[in-house]
């Protein structure tokens, strides 16, 4: 008899939810959930919440996992009794305060006008002072962790995030029983079960395996009275990606229509789960090109690098080191500049042809030859991860005139976030680390063949495309299915699951030449920018003050 798993995979606008073969992969049915109140812009009383930040709700997650899991469930047309796992992935770092019934605080009246009582998504970028001062504390101390971050802190991270709540509204951080990654929350609503996942831990939270946290003399040099918040704030048992976290809680059960015996995964970082779903290896890079862009390098090599903000064992996968580095704004960029900067005319046109207003800028872009645009962009629209990890930079065009399209500018867009790609790519291979196989998924380069076809021409290497919708949540129920087999046969079952429908992207010999040398003038400008006196960083100052 057939079994099934299920995987939820919470973005930061929405949730998708899939419904897979446990012997196939097959999937049998998925669903999404769009969250209502998106990034929250106000708080109920109608305080405006300052740029910067990235507040959600978490009355969102809970909906969408309920509405969500039922859709599956009602699609498929299978007996609930055959789920036997589910498993569970979540934008990281993406933190949320709860009380000790596991209830977040915003929920609670008492702090619904609190900020720092909502769930501070990855985003969240106003902890920049926290994040400086834990950096100068770690260099000081000559902290071990800081070579598995890059060596640098940065606010996407947890500790600065819940250090910016002690020192801006204590009152909130007084009443957090805990602070949880939304991941690890939602398996605490699945199970009743409070647990802590390595990967995110390892990955967001300084934590070592064998070293565990930093010593609460570090945290302590922060704030006074801060020093506890590993012994005070976080609780639950550490576990791997794959792990068995508990079964379906009672009440949970009966509100999904699920048996109690449903076995639910530890949660992972949303990104890392398309490594299984992609049938990831030693040697693979993985480049998850979404609403952000993550890049993940399966490998036996341990090196840690400036710049690559986490690596850690078991990341990804049993046995291998995972290394994660990434772009702050991949579809985000693309979304802002076809809802903002494109003409009634345009909108007309692609209204015409049936067409979404990106559709018909990429089939415009496609007749442009490779750099015959004339412009230079820099994907900071949103900061820069890899390789500064400083999120004071912002985007660049370079090159524009009277006469620049739309279009031309667009495919300026795709091309600059081929090159951070690339950058990526070029700082893993400086340190030892082999690439064997290029293998793209998420929603950018799914939906998007001439970004695909860019991404072959600036990497230089055959690209590998994910088809399968929903690829993270499909690997977290991956990790679902080993949950259920209680963490065994894991090789087997993802060998089984993964993604084999994939699209091959070869490089073209003219366009790899052109874009050689134009890459070259994105590292120039790049490390211009970037400079501390830049032009930049002088028009930031202005617009801050």
């Amino acid at each position: 008899m057939a079994q099934y798993s299920i995987g939820i995979d919470f973005g930061t606008l929405s949730v998708r939810a899939v419904l897979a073969n446990t012997e196939t992969g097959h999937v049998l049915a998925q669903s999404v959930f769009k969250y209502p109140h998106k990034i929250l812009t106000a708080l109920p009383d109608g305080t405006p919440l300052p740029d910067g930040t990235a507040y959600a709700h978490p009355s969102d997650y809970i909906d969408g996992l309920q509405q969500t899991v039922r859709q599956v469930l009602k699609q498929s047309d299978i007996s609930a009794e055959d789920v036997i796992g589910i498993g569970v992935d979540c934008t990281s770092c993406s933190v949320v305060p709860i009380d000790k019934n596991g209830v977040p605080l915003c929920m609670n009246p008492n702090y619904e006008n609190h900020a720092h009582a909502y769930i501070k998504l990855w985003k969240h970028h106003t902890a920049a002072a926290q994040a400086t001062k834990l950096q100068r504390i770690a260099e000081t101390r000559g902290e071990r962790f800081l070579s598995d971050c890059g060596n640098t802190i940065n606010c996407e991270s947890f500790f600065p995030k819940v250090l910016e709540t002690f020192e801006q509204d204590r009152e909130v951080y007084n009443a957090a029983y805990a602070f949880m990654e939304v991941g690890e929350w939602i398996v605490l609503l699945l199970t009743g079960n409070s647990v802590i996942s390595e990967p995110m831990a390892a990955f967001k939270r300084f934590y070592h395996p064998f070293r565990g946290y930093p010593d609460p003399e570090f945290f302590e040099a922060a704030a006074n009275g801060f020093g506890a918040v590993v012994k005070e704030k976080l609780h639950g048992k550490i576990l791997s990606v794959g792990q068995p976290a508990g079964q379906l809680h009672p009440r949970m059960a009966k509100i999904l229509g699920l048996p109690e015996s449903v076995v639910v995964a530890a949660p992972s970082v949303d990104a890392h789960t398309a490594v299984p779903a992609c049938g990831g290896k030693e040697g693979d890079l993985i480049c998850i090109m979404g609403t952000s862009g993550v890049s993940l390098l399966v490998s036996h090599n341990d090196t840690g690098m400036d710049g690559v903000y986490s690596s850690a064992c078991h990341a990804f996968l049993p046995d291998t080191f995972g290394h994660e580095a990434g772009q702050s704004s991949v579809g985000d960029t693309l979304a802002w500049f076809a809802s903002r900067f494109v003409s009634p005319e345009y909108v007309d046109k692609a209204l015409e042809e049936g067409k979404s207003i990106q559709e018909y800028l990429t089939k415009q872009a496609s007749e442009i030859p490779a750099g015959g645009t004339g412009l230079l962009a820099l994907d900071w629209n949103n900061g820069v991860r890899t390789p500064f990890m400083d999120y004071s930079l912002s985007g660049a065009w370079l090159g524009l005139t009277n006469n620049t399209r739309p279009e031309e500018i667009y495919r300026a867009l795709l091309e600059s976030i081929a090159f951070g790609a690339r950058r990526i790519k070029d700082i893993y291979e400086h340190h030892g680390h082999k690439i064997l196989r290029i293998i793209c998924a998420g929603g950018v380069a799914q939906k998007n063949k001439l970004f695909c076809q860019i991404m072959a021409d600036v990497m230089g290497k055959e690209i590998s495309v994910c088809t399968i919708p929903h690829v993270c949540a499909l690997g977290s129920a991956v990790n679902g299915a080993i949950a259920a087999s209680d963490g065994q046969n894991n090789r087997s079952i993802i060998a089984a699951m993964s993604d084999k429908e994939t699209e091959q992207y070869r490089p073209d010999f003219v366009n790899q030449e052109t874009y050689s040398a134009l890459f070259k003038e994105y590292l120039k400008l790049s490390d211009f920018m970037s400079g501390y006196q830049s032009v930049m960083r002088q028009c930031a100052r202005w617009r801050n003050r």
